[in-house]
């Protein structure tokens, strides 16, 4: 149904390590190596110390209520202790509390105001006018007019001469003021984008020298229209550019306003993983009750971004100055939003798929079932010519409907660079919808049985989510549905539905695992192709016709974009969907809601800004507090020479396994740590809601953990396990899903190093269980 895939392509690190001789004990002495009795029931307890601030003990008294407190002689005492910190390091520490505390800015400057009163004199900025200046520039800001009964552009406030009526509808246009429901906003991004490379220069000079990968899909950079952009750069631009996936939707309505918020995301391709995820740049924001005029909200976007990428961005990066090009080569929405970006019609009406010519027959609602004929593919010389011509002819040809300002892009393609929303689609639609069919009949006692089930599994906490029971399905977050299609639906669904309705579900979760992981191979993207081609193919025999929707059909679109532009994880809008909850925490009240949250994007960019200011030895303590207090971390963590990090109290090995293990005496026994940014446990800490204990090595061995080793004075990272032999539960279906056969009751040590990735692992019923490597290791 689709063409061959097989065709070759164009071919959290923890810092601030301590050390053992760093450790003190709560009384404040150094720790002496090979003093510590190894027994059980005498551990005791030591915390990191690295830096001569943390040394000092707490000098305040234990008053039993507050009548002794102000009675006492310190209550009237002039406080005589200096202060250790700089104007700019107090001036982080407070913008950081208040960011994270989610602070309205009135409190922000009474916090100020605040700590100025302490001094003889002012020691940060105390006005709002003052702050404004420094934290909330507006010449990077640019707010347009737009009419508020039907939308259309009107003017840029701060023109000299503005129509006082639209020109459309001759409803008054009130500009005097930006109010909320008269004016959209546009963002220069360049400042984020500078700042955000700078952080990550190292890496971004390794995507510039990077190889791509013929026989395999680790990103983005792989994909093979990635690869053909890469190959148009004029050769000034070929090691000075990036790249940017847009998003925009609109946000829930909150609580003091019926009115959404549209923001406009930029995710920069050029970032690492986990950095560009976590890291989105907010370009524009319509704030209005009706949804935005696309026409007008994207032209004015595209003529900024079109400037910028003439111009350009200069960024120091390693020491040099160099003039970066961005280019937008993808897009990235759900599918109302496609439709009004692409300028096409909706799923809901004909021929209303992005990518290929199906019509569709509407039988109730909108269907896309398997033609006697494949549907052509629709191509960016077509799309374009069509929408040239609109001005033309009034008609809508081949649901096109007016010219999207996207075209106007340099090297973007308005249907290749539009990305199947795997979010949506695949888990809030196709696994949603495949649930209720599955359970559609099934009583009252059986969904609370499988309530029970789903409640006692134990996932590692690299999932990120407890899924909640079924009943409680309708409110699961996207996250969830993952975690239920890739691990928990096997178990769950095997012994309630049909083996035929069983092995047609089987051939979604495999296809799902294989988009989502960390490496893709080309034979096994072709594999996905030929699983979701399937799938959609027996989709009617197995659930009747209206189970072929609008993102029943997408899937046969899923694996082409991801030869074009790499695995889901890089392009989905999980990112942005995270991005707009927090931006909703900025907002305190309805009045003035979209100059709150351009003051939250400029915010949390300064303190980008600011933190990287800072000396880096000198502002230990500072960083220290805003890491640990604010962050809420783990109060004992030792990180080892290899970046992997140690949770817990300190107990030094025996005599014995010093000897059979090679080791120092002066070695230490660790049950936590955590590595790339994943945690691992022993066994033996035994949680109820979650696992940790289960891992894959590099050599392909399943192991369950017992305990870590740490010799710093030889460099040697050590983890005691059992190995676990499998065997396939499926036969050739889902290989990755193993059913354990026995768990070793002998101890192996191998290197820490060697641990690959964690592994969920699932009672299929009394007597068995299956354990399942995770498809990645990002959190998004």
């Amino acid at each position: 149904m689709q063409k061959n895939l097989s065709e070759p392509l164009c071919a959290k690190s923890y810092e601030n390590s301590v050390s053992l001789s760093q450790f003190k004990t709560l009384d404040g002495d150094t720790l002496q190596h090979g003093i510590i009795a190894n027994d059980d029931n005498e551990e005791m307890i030591y915390m990191a110390v690295d830096d001569d601030k943390m040394k000092r003990k707490s000098t305040f008294w234990n008053p039993e209520n507050l009548n002794e407190f102000i009675n006492s002689s310190e209550f009237s005492k002039i406080i005589s202790n200096k202060p250790d910190v700089t104007h700019g390091q107090l001036f982080f520490m407070v913008l950081k509390f208040s960011a994270k505390n989610h602070l309205p800015n009135s409190v922000t400057n009474n916090l100020f105001q605040l700590l100025n009163t302490m001094f003889d004199s002012p020691v940060l900025p105390e006005t709002k006018y003052i702050n404004d200046k420094i934290l909330n520039p507006r010449d990077g800001v640019k707010l347009y007019a737009v009419c508020k009964n039907c939308s259309v552009y009107i003017g840029e406030f701060g023109e000299e001469t503005l129509p006082e009526v639209c020109h459309l509808c001759a409803n008054e246009a009130n500009l005097t003021q930006s109010t909320d429901e008269s004016f959209f906003a546009v963002i220069d991004p360049s400042l984020q984008i500078r700042d955000l490379l700078q952080c990550h220069e190292d890496h971004y000079d390794d995507v510039m020298n990077r190889i791509p990968n013929d026989d395999r899909i680790e990103d983005i950079y792989d994909g093979k229209m990635y690869r053909e952009f890469r190959a148009q750069l004029p050769s000034e631009s070929e090691k000075s550019y990036i790249t940017t996936c847009l998003n925009t939707d609109g946000a829930p309505k909150y609580k003091c306003s019926k009115k959404s918020i549209w923001p406009l995301y930029l995710m920069i391709n050029e970032l690492p993983k986990q950095a560009r995820l976590n890291n989105v740049v907010c370009s524009g924001l319509w704030f209005n009750k009706k949804k935005p005029n696309m026409s007008v909200f994207l032209q004015k976007f595209v003529d900024m971004f079109n400037s910028i990428t003439s111009n350009g961005i200069l960024c120091n990066l390693k020491n040099k100055d160099v003039i970066i090009k961005p280019f937008m080569i993808t897009c990235c929405v759900d599918a109302p939003a496609r439709a009004a970006v692409q300028g096409m019609k909706q799923f809901n009406g004909n021929f209303g798929c992005n990518w290929c010519i199906h019509k569709g027959r509407k039988d109730g609602a909108m269907l896309y079932q398997i033609m006697n004929e494949v549907p052509r593919l629709r191509t960016k010389t077509e799309t374009v010519a069509i929408m040239l011509n609109f001005a033309e002819q009034s008609d809508i040809i081949l649901g096109i409907k007016y010219p999207s300002p996207l075209i106007c892009l340099p090297f973007f393609d308005i249907i290749e660079g539009m990305i199947p929303d795997y979010m949506h689609c695949c888990l809030e639609g196709v696994a949603a919808r495949m649930l209720n069919y599955f359970l559609q009949n099934t009583s009252d006692d059986k969904i609370e049985e499988l309530d029970d089930q789903i409640v006692e599994i134990a996932p590692p906490n690299q999932l990120q989510r407890l899924t909640r029971p079924i009943s409680e399905r309708n409110d699961w977050k996207a996250r969830e549905w993952e975690n239920f299609v890739l691990y928990y639906s096997i178990t769950l669904l095997e012994p309630i539905i049909s083996p035929k309705k069983f092995n047609h579900w089987l051939l979604f979760v495999e296809a799902m695992y294989i988009i989502l992981q960390d490496t893709i191979k080309i034979e096994d993207l072709n594999l996905a192709n030929k699983l979701f081609h399937t799938f959609v193919a027996d989709m009617e025999e197995n659930h009747g016709k209206r189970a072929m929707t609008y993102n029943t059909h997408i899937l046969l679109h899923i694996c082409r974009s991801v030869f074009h532009w790499g695995p889901v994880w890089a392009n989905s809008t999980f990112c942005f969907e995270s991005a707009n909850r927090h931006m909703l925490n900025a907002i305190k009240c309805a009045r003035g809601a979209s100059h709150q949250i351009v003051r939250y994007v400029n915010l949390n960019h300064n303190l980008l800004v600011l933190e990287n200011s800072l000396p880096p030895v000198e502002s230990e303590h500072v960083l220290r507090y805003c890491n640990e207090v604010l962050e809420s971390k783990v109060k004992y963590a030792l990180t080892s020479h290899n970046g992997i990090t140690y949770f817990g109290r300190l107990k030094y090995v025996s005599n014995e396994m010093a000897i059979s293990l090679g080791i120092s005496t002066n070695s230490v026994i660790f049950y936590k740590m955590a590595k790339s940014g994943c945690s691992y446990e022993s066994f033996k800490l035994k949680k109820k809601r979650s696992n940790n204990s289960f891992a894959l090595l590099d050599n392909g061995t399943y192991v369950k953990i017992v305990r870590f080793v740490l010799d710093e004075q030889n460099k040697m990272e050590l983890t005691q396990c059992h190995t676990i032999s499998t065997t396939s539960f499926f036969c050739s279906k889902f290989l990755k899903m193993r059913q354990i056969t026995e768990i070793a009751e002998s101890i192996i040590t191998v290197p820490t190093q060697s641990i690959l990735k964690i592994c969920v692992c699932l009672k299929r019923d009394r007597k068995n269980e299956l354990i399942c490597e995770l498809a990645n290791m990002l959190h998004y």
